[in-house]
């Protein structure tokens, strides 16, 4: 149960972490708007105008696009890999279910039925 319980905190964890990275990128809109204003209203693209504006453009909008989609990626993995486990897990109990069915494998099963005691002493 413990181990349920930490994938739901992983999955929460990583959830809150793509809002926090949507939401740096959303309130970097507003200074990256105010640079590409002031760079047109003075008709100067001086260097430290273009400096300003693509460094705000990479550290508010870039780096926060690329960590969201990589937490996203990350939770879709995870659910994924859950669901295949799952899958898995009841393809494999239909499949033993399936296999102890047999005659030949119920005979097999009760001739070996032997304590690892006696199988030591022989």
């Amino acid at each position: 149960m413990s181990a349920q319980r930490s994938q739901v905190i992983k999955l929460e964890t990583a959830l809150r972490s793509s809002e926090r990275w949507k939401s740096i990128q959303r309130a970097s809109i507003l200074p990256l708007l105010l640079c590409t204003v002031w760079i047109f209203y003075f008709r100067i693209a001086s260097e430290s105008g273009i400096m300003t504006f693509f460094l705000i453009l990479t550290v508010g909008v870039l780096i926060p696009e690329v960590k969201g989609d990589l937490t996203e990626t990350h939770i879709i993995l995870r659910e994924e890999l859950a669901e295949q486990r799952k899958e898995l897990r009841e393809i494999l109990r239909g499949e033993l279910g399936h296999f102890l069915k047999d005659p030949a494998v119920r005979g097999l099963l009760n001739e070996n039925l032997v304590s690892p005691e006696e199988q030591t002493r022989s």
